[in-house]
Formats: C-alpha cells, structure tokens, sequence
C-alpha cells in the first residue's frame, strides 16, 4: 500500500465537525466518499486535527493509503465532485511511517470578531457589539504562555489522558475598523480548548472577570470554571506544521 497526504480547507458552517459520523454529515464524509468514487475502493483517511461542529479549516491535513500510484487529475477530478465549501489543495505521496495527526509538530489557529455588522463575515465571524478591553485579554493571553496544563479549558467529555500543552504564542490583534482576531499556537490542543480560552478571555475583556480571577480559572484545573466557551463560527484551523519541506516528496495539484 501506497500512504498520501492530502492538503485541504474547507468553511465548516453545514458540517457536524470533521469526523465522520453516521447521522450527520460531516467533512471527511465527502472526503471519504469523493475518493471511494474515483479510486473506485473504500477509502478512510485520518486527519491532523477534528474540528467541531461549524469551525473552518485555511488548511488540513489527512492522510489515506492506496494499492497504486493516484491520476494525474486527481486534484482536479476531487475539487469537482467536492462540495463548494471543500477545496482541496494538493495529494503528496509520503513515507509509510507518516501519521498526518502524530507527525504534526505545531497546530495554529484564528478566531473572529467582528464588533460591526458585516455580511460578507457572516457565519465566518461572532458578531459581538459590546465593548472589549483588548489590553486586558492580552494581559490574560499572557498568562496562557505561563503554563502547560489546560485541563481548565478542556471539554469535560473529553477521553484525552493529558492535559499538557505548549503555546507557541496567544495574542489578540485588531486587524481593521472594529474586526478582532485572537491568535495562538500550540504542539497539540485539547478538546474544546480554543473556544473556551477565547470565551473565558472575552469574559475577562467585558470586565466580567478580573485579571486575578482569570489567573485563578488557570490554574483551578477544573473545566467548570471556565464556563464560557465561544460560539464556533469565528474559529478557523490556519495551520498544521510538519518537520520537513512538501516540495521533496511527489505530488498531485
């Protein structure tokens, strides 16, 4: 068997999240089904990251296998049978021992907010009208990059066996007029944990909260402190991270 990784985006606001599931339709559904069609097997990749339900990926990864070499036109044959919500963006043969989740050295993402109300963000932004402290939630950003246990803002449902991780960096910018973006980086993330952080921060930026207190969520341990999490639509997956240039390996775009 022959292993690829696939590179691909994808606006999550009609699928139930990335994994496959048997009553909902989900991203790697049309993934797992668009394949199956041109390759003419039953095909099941193994992602990089499960988004949620109506969180957006700029890139994701995920990796099948395959008895021969792929068409020529793979790409191309793919990104017509996809949906217009899915593109992929290239197919790279790869080594047997790559594991599209456990090679990943870094996974980066976005969320949005937009304080003025614009269509063309819509579904791809929370609309959130009511003052924000920016100074104050970087302030909370900054104490993020203290520690390594995010067990505070894990989903309680959640089958992970550790709760360690290391930020890359966590920061808030306002990119234009009224439109926020909260940024951050990490070798691994939890279940949940982005819109919990996010929520627990815009707590901490209406002056729900103060500085102390956010220290305090932190270090509880305990997810029923953090008890705000974000709404999905304003979260994007930006980037999977892996130890060695694409260009090296043969490829399909």
């Amino acid at each position: 068997m022959i292993k690829y990784a696939m590179e691909l985006c994808y606006v999550g606001t009609r699928y139930a999240g990335w994994q496959s599931q048997k009553n909902a339709v989900s991203v790697q559904n049309k993934i797992n089904e668009a394949l199956s069609i041109i390759l003419k097997r039953e095909i099941q990749t193994v992602s990089s990251s499960r988004t949620d339900t109506g969180v957006h990926a700029k890139q994701q990864f995920c990796h099948f296998e395959f008895d021969f070499s792929l068409p020529k036109n793979i790409v191309r044959q793919l990104n017509g049978m996809l949906p217009n919500d899915i593109a992929v963006h290239a197919i790279y043969q790869v080594p047997d021992t790559f594991h599209a989740r456990f090679d990943a050295i870094h996974r980066s993402y976005e969320y949005h907010i937009i304080q003025k109300k614009n269509p063309f963000l819509y579904q791809k932004a929370y609309f959130l009208t009511r003052r924000l402290d920016i100074e104050q939630m970087n302030k909370g950003a900054e104490i993020l990059l203290k520690t390594i246990n995010f067990q505070s803002f894990c989903k309680t449902r959640s089958e992970t066996k550790s709760y360690l991780c290391k930020l890359r960096y966590a920061y808030w910018k306002e990119i234009s007029d009224k439109h926020l973006v909260f940024y951050i980086s990490s070798n691994r993330f939890l279940y949940g944990m982005v819109r919990s952080i996010v929520g627990t921060l815009i707590e901490l930026g209406e002056n729900k909260i103060t500085l102390t207190e956010f220290e305090e969520i932190v270090d509880s341990q305990d997810r029923k402190k953090a008890k705000y999490a974000a709404p999905a639509e304003g979260l994007f997956l930006t980037e999977v991270a892996y130890p060695w240039d694409w260009q090296t390996f043969p490829s399909w775009q």
